[in-house]
């Protein structure tokens, strides 16, 4: 009689196991493909080479987010359900580090919506690091362009105006941007100093 009731125990144990969900492990890759993540109006814009920064890229397979002025490093992902995942980020913003969380829904292979806004695979756009597939040289004039605005702006303004300091981190945002493109600033004097291709 025990022996029975031992067996219809342990039986009763494995198929209520087996009913319980095991959560699936978090991972540090976003499951989608590497790209920028766009609009579609924004989309247009950059196949146009009218765009100069995206507002969300995905990098290196998965483990890179960027946002216009950040750059985070992906921390956690964990799925909520299918297809729903709760994700992490480590990120930096000028000297600003944080931590930031975000909903990603994939609903098709091009298609996403981060907190709940709806974003496209933009394939003729801005490549993942910047530049647009089309025309990388439009894109780093446009980018060199925006710098010497915010350079202008960073240079003639007070000191102590937050609006100034603002102007200046954008400006070293930009400036890393360029680095990373493989352009370099400088010149004979400060005066004809300029961005040009690192030697």
């Amino acid at each position: 009689m025990f022996k029975i009731a031992a067996n219809l125990n342990r039986w009763t144990l494995t198929i209520l196991m087996a009913a319980i969900p095991v959560a699936a492990t978090a991972s540090d890759r976003v499951p989608i493909d590497d790209g920028a993540y766009l609009d579609r109006k924004d989309c247009d814009l950059a196949e146009r080479g009218e765009l100069d920064l995206v507002s969300f890229t995905i990098g290196k397979a998965g483990r890179e987010v960027s946002f216009e002025e950040a750059g985070c490093l992906v921390a956690n992902v964990k799925p909520v359900r299918a297809n729903r995942y709760d994700i992490e980020l480590d990120c930096r913003e000028f000297e600003d580090v944080y931590r930031h969380r975000m909903f990603l829904d994939v609903i098709a292979k091009d298609h996403i919506r981060v907190d709940g806004d709806d974003r496209y695979l933009c394939k003729k756009g801005f490549l993942a690091d910047g530049p647009s597939a089309s025309d990388p040289a439009a894109s780093v004039n446009a980018l060199i362009e925006k710098w010497e605005g915010l350079n202008e702006n960073c240079r003639g303004g007070s000191g102590d105006d937050p609006s100034t300091i603002k102007e200046c981190n954008q400006r070293t945002g930009v400036s890393e941007r360029l680095e990373a493109l493989g352009y370099c600033y400088g010149g004979e004097a400060t005066v004809t100093s300029e961005w040009r291709r690192c030697e």
